[in-house]
């Protein structure tokens, strides 16, 4: 018989009485069609049925030679492999119930696998004599010979596994050959030359189980003893280790990676090169085969007491569309507008790394993470800010040797009034809370303040002895206002912050001089009520709080392990009465900064901290890690409230994708590529679930219980009892 299950309602497909097809002969092979509406059956004297699905309806039939041993379909469906006897290809119609024969391939003995590439005109396949072939598909009917010489490819490891051959793209096929100590390697070969590729990187083990290429072709996964070895097509080798033999894995379109150990569990990444935590997905015996769903929303994983087919976790995020969002977000965070519905891209000035300029930028609704107007698209964008009136946003941007500062309407994308041009290269800009004034700070130290209606130049000031034309310490100064937009703010390149009126520009007392030791102000927050400012320096790796009314110091530098570069955010609490801190060590820290304690354990990490924030009731905390991971944090208990939400990037290259969370009222936007937004409301409510069923279904997902104090493994009819309960309970 062959089953086949609907997971929409997670019952057997109608296809007879039970979701089996009855057949006349035993089974030998079946495969799905690409419109995932027909499977192709391949029977043990020698029929192959194509039927419907749900209907179990045989649309197509014909007689192969011999038994069925494997059967493939190209990707358009116009074309079906079948292994018996002999190799042929048919091609299928959907006019005709019966298929033509177009080719025939004789091999020495059985073939156990075939493969197409994605154009389908060249069949890959694998013989018993442990050599792999590949043909032209398309060409006279007979009986072809191989494009090139056979290519070595075991077919069976261990006594019991069969490797298939894969095609990495078109025209390179992958192969696994045996090396004369007794393992095997992996073997690149141009299909248009028979030529092997020997500039790919060596991937030799003693087993290799399954060989599988990502949809788009960039990575290949070889699962071996104890890992699974990627290379990409540039030649990158990473390796994941496991704890014990990884008997399969595939990739999701998107090129989500799961795994299949032998240590009873399967094991999903978000992408091939994530070297964070993958979701360990529980199986009632060894894991053996792993499948995504075409649409990857679901995953199959085939255990030596049957198949279960899990929901891929979904992060409870909206994803921006909008365009701008995207080149280097790692060096960039979201920075929402005063009333918190809109957010601009604005500079993340913690960043130790040069921050690239961008060349456009959008403007995005919180709510829906929808952009709010077109695409502005500028050369050597630096930094944008929007202005108090939310309609309209500053751009600062370089042009040779000077900058320019640009107002742009939201709505429409347009400008509002001709460019200004600026007497150097822009580092910072800030609109001034409830006025329409704006800020900006340039490379040489000048700091201007203009009127955005009109563009008149209201203040000009010079800071002393500014480093000009020193990268490294330019890239630290900034320019911000305080909440109630009274105080105009500004961090040098010396470790001076300078606290001015806004409306004179005058200094309200001397600058702030910070104990650097050689180390830099990262970053600092003010507080809601506008009268404290939190600093955290590297170096001396401290934070401290300060008096935005005097300039005095309300607490000593309370100090964070860590080496030279160990602070990279600060934060206050919506209340003022905490700081919220993220360290290089791993461990995110609450301090009541007046007591110079923390309020709960450190918040542990797997690695480096980038940023925090608090949530708006201030009762948990999120944080952002160098794994790409965003985490939520209950603060009395220093627990998590939440599971870890991890985002696949592209790297590129670069030490970071996902750098910065910001809160704005029931939403966390995320420095990510696409910046992804959180629903906080969501996130953080009540499950609906009882404890009671939470429990049970914990044990379903972990296939394990508490019995005596003590976790235990469910044996299959345990698991299947409790499954049939919790369904039953919810009527799934």
């Amino acid at each position: 018989t062959t089953t086949i299950a609907r997971l929409e309602d997670q019952q057997r497909s109608v296809l007879t009485q039970h979701g089996h097809l009855w057949l006349s002969r035993s089974c030998g092979h079946a495969c799905w069609l690409p419109d995932g509406r027909h499977v192709a059956i391949g029977l043990m004297n020698g029929e192959v049925q194509v039927r419907s699905v749900p209907t179990g309806e045989v649309t197509q039939s014909f007689l192969s030679k011999g038994a069925v041993e494997s059967l493939a379909c190209s990707a358009d469906g116009q074309r079906l492999a079948v292994s018996g006897d002999v190799v042929q290809v048919w091609k299928l119609s959907k006019d005709s119930r019966q298929p033509v024969l177009v080719q025939e391939m004789a091999h020495p003995q059985k073939v156990f696998s075939l493969t197409f590439n994605r154009s389908g005109d060249q069949l890959a396949t694998a013989c018993r004599d442990n050599l792999a072939r590949v043909f032209a598909i398309g060409g006279p009917t007979g009986q072809p010979a191989p494009l090139f010489d056979p290519v070595a490819h075991v077919s069976v490891i261990n006594d019991r596994t069969e490797t298939s051959p894969v095609f990495q793209s078109d025209r390179v096929l992958i192969t696994v050959a045996p090396i004369p100590d007794g393992g095997s390697q992996v073997v690149w070969t141009d299909t248009s030359s028979g030529a092997v590729l020997n500039d790919k990187p060596v991937i030799a083990w003693r087993d290799i189980y399954r060989i599988v290429a990502s949809p788009d072709g960039q990575w290949l996964a070889a699962a071996t003893f104890n890992s699974c070895e990627l290379c990409s097509s540039q030649g990158e080798r990473i390796t994941l280790k496991h704890p014990h033999h990884v008997h399969d894995a595939t990739f999701s379109p998107e090129g989500a990676l799961l795994t299949a150990c032998f240590d009873w569990h399967a094991y999903l990444r978000t992408s091939p090169g994530d070297q964070a935590a993958p979701v360990k997905i529980p199986q009632l015996q060894v894991a053996e085969r792993c499948v995504f769903s075409t649409d990857g929303a679901f995953v199959a994983v085939a255990d030596l007491n049957g198949v279960r087919v899990w929901r891929r976790p979904v992060a409870n995020a909206a994803q921006i569309p909008a365009p701008g969002w995207e080149p280097a977000a790692h060096w960039w965070r979201a920075r929402p507008g005063f009333d918190g519905q809109l957010a601009t891209r604005g500079r993340w000035h913690a960043m130790p790394y040069p921050t690239p300029t961008l060349n456009e930028v959008s403007v995005l609704k919180v709510e829906t993470g929808q952009a709010a107007g077109p695409t502005i698209r500028l050369d050597k964008i630096v930094d944008s800010s929007l202005c108090a009136d939310q309609r309209s946003v500053a751009v600062v941007s370089q042009k040779d040797n000077a900058g320019i500062l640009s107002f742009y309407e939201v709505t429409t994308g347009q400008l509002q009034q001709p460019p200004i041009e600026l007497p150097a290269p822009p580092q910072s800009v800030a609109a001034r809370p409830g006025q329409p004034q704006v800020a900006v700070l340039c490379e040489n130290g000048t700091l201007l303040v203009f009127e955005t209606r009109d563009g008149r130049r209201l203040h000009e000031l010079t800071h002393q002895d500014w480093p000009w034309g020193h990268e490294f310490w330019t890239r630290f100064a900034r320019v911000t206002w305080s909440p109630d937009g009274t105080a105009l703010i500004t961090f040098t390149t010396r470790g001076e912050v300078f606290v001015r009126d806004a409306e004179t520009g005058r200094e309200r007392f001397p600058p702030i001089r910070l104990p650097l030791k050689n180390g830099v102000c990262t970053a600092s927050d003010i507080s809601s009520d506008s009268r404290l400012l939190v600093t955290a320096i590297t170096g001396e790796n401290a934070v401290q709080v300060w008096d935005l009314q005097t300039g005095e110091a309300r607490c000593p530098p309370i100090p964070h392990p860590g080496d030279y570069w160990g602070l990279f955010s600060v934060k206050f609490s919506p209340d003022g009465r905490l700081v919220f801190s993220a360290n290089k060590d791993g461990r995110a820290r609450v301090w009541d900064w007046q007591k110079g304690t923390l309020v709960c354990p450190p918040l542990q990490h797997p690695t480096e901290v980038y940023d925090v924030a608090f949530s708006s009731d201030g009762q948990h905390g999120l944080t952002v890690d160098r794994a790409d991971t965003v985490h939520v944090w209950e603060l009395t208990t220093g627990k998590h409230i939440a599971a870890p939400i991890h985002y696949p990037t592209n790297r590129n290259g670069h030490p970071l994708a996902l750098s910065t969370v910001v809160v704005v009222g029931d939403r966390a936007v995320l420095g990510a590529p696409n910046f992804p937004v959180l629903d906080l409301s969501k996130l953080l409510s009540e499950p609906s679930l009882s404890t009671e069923s939470l429990q049970t279904l914990a044990e379903l997902t972990a296939a394990r219980r508490i019995q005596l104090g003590e976790a235990s493994s469910l044996t299959a009819e345990e698991w299947q009892q409790r499954w049939s309960d919790f369904k039953s309970l919810f009527a799934l």
